[in-house]
């Protein structure tokens, strides 16, 4: 009886120290597992393994369950590492934003930008080279028939005399003329490109006041003593019942063209020096035709482009 209670005694101490391993079995367990958690980066995060080490936990005589801690998990660029219990992870930041490469060449001016606190540099371009300024042609004749000649004009032909001429500090206006046409250059803008300018020619026939392409000017900006300056020219055969042209520019000035026979012609200079944007916003060239009893024949204007391109020999 005392034999059978012992017995009984003894089986229910091991029964409870097999519970006791098992419960201590598990808050290992469960240590582990938080453990693994909280390293791979967040909750259900599972660590990768390398091949030479092991996650399954091995088993000693003497111990209970206990996991290894050689698994390592793998981290991916832009995001923490793992780092031991109790040490402070490391933050991903981006690099600050480069500066813009500036070559040697560019010149440079380095500012602060509001409220960033650092040193950037606004690359400004360089202005471009001014053109050759070269001399004006020896003789203005010979230079309007050169024009003449190379813009394949067969008209006026080679018996073509100037019939009129206008020279100014800019440069020379010369009206050639055969039996049946007429033809103006103007040497100004030799200055610029070695040549000068031409006018369309065109049959001899006095045209109507009410023509405004008759007084169209070629408008072009030329080079004299280094600096640029705005350049105005014009000719042509003087209307029926007009005795006088006048134009006025859009710097204000007034000019009166000069009328020598059947033609007339004019020439302008801006006083101030031309310089990119200064012409912005310039008024129209105004036009006035007074009959020889003084009275006004017609007042217009000249639209921009439309009749301030009389040449034919370059662009505007």
């Amino acid at each position: 009886m005392r034999n059978n209670r012992a017995l009984r005694i003894g089986t229910i101490a091991i029964a409870a120290a097999a519970v006791a391993g098992v419960g201590i079995a598990g808050a290992a367990i469960a240590r582990t597992g938080q453990s693994t958690a909280v390293a791979g980066g967040g909750p259900g995060a599972t660590p990768s393994t390398s091949p030479s080490e092991s996650a399954t936990p091995s088993t000693g005589p003497s111990e209970g369950a206990t996991p290894s801690s050689g698994a390592t998990p793998s981290a991916s660029p832009g995001t923490p590492s793992a780092v031991p219990s109790g040490a402070t992870p490391s933050v991903w930041a981006p690099s600050p934003p480069g500066r813009p490469t500036v070559s040697p060449s560019d010149p440079a001016t380095p500012s602060t930008v509001p409220g960033q606190g650092h040193t950037v540099t606004r690359i400004r371009p360089s202005a471009p080279p001014r053109p050759k300024e070269y001399p004006l042609p020896k003789d203005a004749v010979a230079a309007c028939k050169a024009l003449l000649a190379g813009a394949d004009q067969n008209h006026p032909g080679r018996t073509a005399k100037p019939v009129a001429r206008l020279d100014g500090g800019p440069g020379s206006i010369v009206v050639l003329a055969d039996a049946s046409h007429w033809a103006a250059c103007d040497t100004a803008y030799a200055r610029h490109n070695e040549k000068g300018s031409l006018r369309a020619p065109a049959r001899i026939a006095k045209p109507s006041a009410r023509d405004t392409a008759a007084f169209a000017v070629a408008a072009n900006i030329v080079p004299r003593n280094g600096k640029d300056y705005q350049y105005y020219w014009a000719a042509g055969l003087v209307p029926r019942g007009v005795a006088k042209i006048a134009y006025t520019f859009p710097d204000g000035t007034t000019e009166k063209a000069v009328v020598q026979g059947n033609y007339w012609l004019v020439q302008h200079q801006d006083a101030r020096p031309w310089t990119p944007g200064s012409d912005a916003g310039a008024k129209e060239i105004a036009v006035k035709l007074t009959a020889a009893n003084g009275s006004v024949v017609r007042t217009f204007t000249l639209d921009w482009g439309t009749h301030t391109c009389a040449q034919i020999t370059h662009g505007c």
